[in-house]
């Protein structure tokens, strides 16, 4: 082989070597990112549970308060999923499809229980004790009322999912026909009911200060007596 041929050769080898190593560079980065995007999707969702905590516990002083015939002018600010919201549609293709039913599911989930703090908000700004009347003022706070227990239901639904999903990461499936999603909804939703009814139970009865909850308040009328007969 003659000195040219060598130089040829070793060339050639050297650009094949480049292109392997670049193209393996290629499928360590695509690996490492399929990775990176499925432990970003959990992190984020453990992060969703504890909000969705806070704002059950936020809910629940609410509730308290509206059983008392008061309302506390505040409302919960919206859950963020920035990872889920840029990048899940590239994850997709790393995960399976169970891991994408449940995120998208529960991220259904999270734009309802974020429309709903919007209807809070929506509510809370047009409930001027000054600028409505007595009966009007006392339509406004059983809406309310209405509001507070559908939202927390929405929020108990979410967060039971979220909870199922974190623990068991690779299987998060409720079933395969719609039929044992919609039973097990309904046994979220009959929790959060029987908590609704305890909570105001347990509020009845007492003042705002009894009521050992983090927010001020201020009285709704109560409804009128009926005549007496």
């Amino acid at each position: 082989m003659s000195e040219t041929d060598l130089k040829i050769l070793l060339a050639l080898s050297g650009a094949v070597t480049g292109w392997i190593l670049a193209q393996a560079a290629t499928v360590i980065r695509f690996f490492w990112r399929r990775r990176w995007l499925r432990r970003a999707l959990l992190e984020e969702l453990d992060d969703v549970k504890w909000d969705l905590e806070q704002t059950q516990t936020f809910l629940e002083e609410q509730i308290k308060i509206a059983a008392i015939g008061m309302i506390a002018p505040g409302t919960h600010t919206p859950i963020q999923t920035p990872i889920y919201s840029s990048f899940f549609s590239e994850a997709c293709s790393a995960l399976t499809r169970e891991q994408r039913q449940s995120y998208k599911q529960i991220h259904t989930h999270i734009e309802g229980v974020n429309v709903g703090f919007e209807h809070l908000r929506t509510l809370i700004t047009s409930m001027n004790p000054r600028a409505l009347s007595k009966h009007e003022l006392r339509i406004k706070g059983e809406e309310w009322m209405s509001f507070l227990k559908g939202d927390y239901a929405n929020v108990t639904r979410t967060l039971a999912h979220v909870t199922f999903h974190l623990h068991r990461p690779q299987h998060p499936d409720l079933g395969n026909e719609y039929g044992e999603v919609a039973r097990w909804i309904g046994k979220q939703d009959n929790i959060a009911a029987a908590n609704i009814a305890r909570i105001i139970d347990e509020a009845k009865g007492k003042t705002l200060a009894e009521l050992d909850v983090h927010m001020a308040g201020y009285d709704i009328p109560a409804s009128p007596s009926p005549p007496a007969v």
